[in-house]
């Protein structure tokens, strides 16, 4: 279902999109799989400009994730409210939001989900007003996304930072 609701994405498909992640949430529920799917329905308002509906499914799933066993669930759920509060121009507290989500990954040893965090706090710093230093610290957190997809030979991935 993951696989196919990101087609649709990237096809610009988006009810259909949307319907799969959230199929794909409903079957997989607070593990970090279900957290991903999650994640895809947010990008999927994002990706339509709808910046209140992202940040409020982000909010209200976080309510549901935040309690998980799983840190790689918590720190997932907490790249798709980095993703959601960006797009509402709220650069550091994404920021903030993301590097959070790497450290917990980072301490469970979840290269991708350390990559993903990564990509989303450079994605934010870049998008702010933060001028040179924003600019550096979003080519830093890039470039340390890019090192560690690169271990996980995830070519998609890594054409993608």
């Amino acid at each position: 279902l993951m696989e196919l609701a990101e087609i649709k994405l990237t096809s610009a498909k988006y009810r259909s999109a949307m319907s799969l992640a959230l199929d794909a949430w409903g079957l997989l529920g607070n593990q970090v799989k279900g957290a991903s799917a999650v994640r895809l329905a947010v990008r999927v308002y994002l990706e339509q400009g709808r910046f209140r509906e992202a940040s409020q499914m982000a909010e209200q799933h976080w309510s549901f994730f935040k309690t998980s066993s799983d840190p790689r669930a918590r720190g997932m759920l907490m790249v798709a409210l980095a993703d959601a509060t960006a797009g509402l121009e709220r650069f550091q507290e994404a920021v903030t939001l993301a590097s959070s989500a790497a450290d917990i990954f980072g301490k469970v040893r979840d290269r991708e989900g350390q990559a993903a965090a990564l990509k989303a706090a450079a994605e934010a710093n870049l998008s702010s007003d933060g001028g040179t230093t924003k600019a550096k610290k979003a080519l830093v957190a890039a470039e340390s996304a890019l090192e560690l997809v690169r271990g996980l030979k995830d070519f998609r991935e890594e054409a993608s930072i």
